[in-house]
């Protein structure tokens, strides 16, 4: 998976792009360099990001099973009956104020996803990516809404000369 996304560069990109759209700061950008005084810091780390499959290798051996007792017919039945998958995602989230010099924020923000899926497409690349995609998401809901509970304050406008 972290072929296909590039992980952990893209965390970056989402984050940026969720705390736009949150309507808690004025500007998100990136930056590489030292941070300014007036602007906060935020330092995110993905400590998790998998799919599940419960019971995966019992699941696989049972249609193995069943597909060389019945010619493979019953191997097709049996996965297309639905199983659960789960998709888990852990981020470290450290909220800087410079000005104050002090930890706004910091915690980790675990989300689980879950969906149900025939046994034949539960672990495709795709069921892989949508499932970890689905509980970032969940994260990141979740760190949107205790921004928006902290009431940040922007920083003051400086004079024009």
């Amino acid at each position: 998976m972290d072929k296909v996304l590039k992980i952990p560069e893209c965390l970056d990109e989402v984050l940026v792009r969720e705390l736009q759209g949150a309507g808690v700061f004025k500007q998100v950008s990136l930056t590489t360099r030292g941070i300014a005084a007036d602007h906060y810091l935020l330092e995110p780390s993905l400590v998790d990001l998998r799919w599940e499959v419960p019971d995966y290798k019992r699941k696989v051996s049972t249609a193995f099973t069943i597909s060389l007792l019945t010619g493979g017919i019953g191997g097709i039945g049996y996965g297309a009956t639905g199983t659960d998958v789960f998709g888990h995602a852990t981020l470290h989230i450290k909220l800087i104020d410079p000005r104050q010099q002090q930890v706004v924020l910091e915690r980790d923000y675990r989300a689980t996803a879950k969906d149900n899926r025939s046994k034949l497409r539960c672990d495709t690349p795709t069921t892989y990516r949508e499932m970890a995609a689905s509980a970032l998401k969940q994260a990141i809901e979740d760190f949107k809404k205790d921004l928006q509970q902290l009431q940040i304050s922007p920083p003051k406008a400086t004079p024009a000369t």
